[in-house]
Parts: structure tokens; sequence; C-alpha cells
């Protein structure tokens, strides 16, 4: 399995902005040094990791791993946007052709399904002092068996037919349940934590001050 990182925070500025031409240029570059889908190195399945979380729709739902009452939604601020932009988030699907994308910035769990049947994850944040109560890791299990086994299969998709003419999902493993498996690990309630350390540290002086009065 192949993982691709791409500097999108560079893909979303502006070509007019010269802080920023040289790295959206070394963007854009990398991704034309992707094998195209003819070619069989792309046959390998491949996990796109990302900073920014592709565009959804509006009402798009983030599951039952999410902390937070709301979704993931464009907006848009002073040197920073919450989600790649629409056709950049449909160009890097259809240039890297992904079996799942990992991104980050929102710092809460948030799963949607994009085109080719491609799951998105955005993983939660490790530290609590950035709003989550409960903090976590994203466990990423990999069947490679698996992996050589959809590999092949792409391969002689090639071999027999253009990969233009077969389904994305059929032959890089999109949404194959054998292939890739995530499980969120989740911290303890951290506020609950250290409120029972004041809790019981102020006690602990009470004691030790009243205690020789007794």
């Amino acid at each position: 399995v192949d993982v691709i990182s791409v500097n999108t925070p560079a893909l979303i500025y502006d070509k007019e902005e010269a802080a920023m031409a040289q790295h959206r240029a070394d963007a854009e570059g990398f991704l034309e040094t992707l094998p195209p889908v003819s070619h069989p190195r792309a046959c390998v399945p491949r996990i796109l990791l990302t900073h920014i979380p592709l565009f959804r729709k509006w009402s798009e739902k983030c599951g039952p791993r999410r902390q937070a009452k709301s979704s993931i939604q464009q907006f848009y601020g002073d040197h920073f946007q919450n989600l790649v932009g629409q056709s950049e988030s449909n160009r890097l699907l259809s240039r890297v052709r992904p079996v799942l994308v990992l991104t980050g910035d929102d710092h809460d769990y948030c799963t949607v399904a994009h085109p080719y049947g491609v799951i998105e994850e955005t993983v939660g944040t490790f530290s609590w002092l950035q709003g989550m109560c409960c903090p976590s890791v994203l466990l990423l299990s990999i069947n490679q068996t698996r992996a050589v086994q959809v590999e092949q299969e792409c391969v002689a998709a090639l071999a027999s037919a253009s990969l233009d003419g077969v389904q994305h999902s059929n032959v890089t493993g999109a949404n194959d349940a054998s292939l890739l498996v995530t499980a969120p690990c989740f911290l303890p309630n951290q506020l609950k934590i250290y409120t029972w350390y004041a809790v019981l540290g102020c006690l602990t002086l009470l004691l030790l001050v009243v205690a020789p009065l007794l």
C-alpha cells in the first residue's frame, strides 16, 4: 500500500499569492508525477494523506465517532478554509485514486463517503487542549495479503481491457472491508481526570492543615 501525502494548504491558496506560488507549484508538480491510471504502478492501493478535509455537501453528516454536534462545513477566514474546494477535491480523488483518505485539521472525527466508494476519515486530536475532552488516536490495520491480491486483479484488468472501463471500486479495493480497517482508540475524559486531581489535591492540603490541630 502506498501512502500519498499532498500539501493541500498550498493547493487552496490563490495562484497570485507570491509567498505560496512555489509551494503550490511543488504540490501540483508532485501530483503530475503520479503514474496515470493506465499504468501498472497505479494498481498499488493508495492512501491519500492531507491536512485539510476534502469537499463535501453542507448537510453531510460525520457519523457516530464525532464528539461535536456540528459537522464539518465550508468556512473561510484569513489564509484558511475548513475544506479543500470542490474542484481541487475532485482532482485529488481522480488523480490519486485512493482506497482511503485520512485528513486532520478539524480535531474531531468525521467519516464521509466520496465518489468511487472512497471513505474519508478525519482523525481526532490526541490533545485534549484542542477542544476534545476525549482525545484519541486512529488505529489503521492493513491486510497486506489482500493488498497484493487487489494489485494483481488490477494488473490483470489492465492487460485485458482499458482501466477506464472498469469500476474503480473493483480495481483499487476502495470500500473493501477486507483490505483496510480503521478503529478509533479514545482516551478517558481528560477534564474529569484533572478535576479529580484538583479535588483530591485540595482535600490532601486540607488534611495536612487540619490533622495537627485535632
